[in-house]
């Protein structure tokens, strides 16, 4: 958080992208942290909580599932 476009936080914060692919044999489903799930396009993307996620951390993500030859990301 302190090195993206975060608000101010004393504590740190890790986050994890993972590539997968849809077996289309279940569907998203609220849990314990969140209240819906669902699958977005890139350029479909709902509301953010911009405290906790920013559309170009997701935007780079897609870039890096897309490529040739995906790479690990740190900041």
């Amino acid at each position: 958080k302190a090195s993206g476009g975060y608000p101010a936080d004393a504590r740190d914060f890790y986050k994890l992208h993972f590539i997968c692919e849809c077996d289309g044999k279940s569907k998203p489903a609220a849990g314990l942290e969140t209240h819906q799930a669902d699958f977005f396009a890139p350029d479909d993307l709902p509301p953010l909580s911009l405290g906790k996620n920013l559309e170009e951390d997701i935007q780079a993500a897609f870039v890096a599932a897309s490529a040739e030859h995906p790479q690990t990301w740190f900041d």
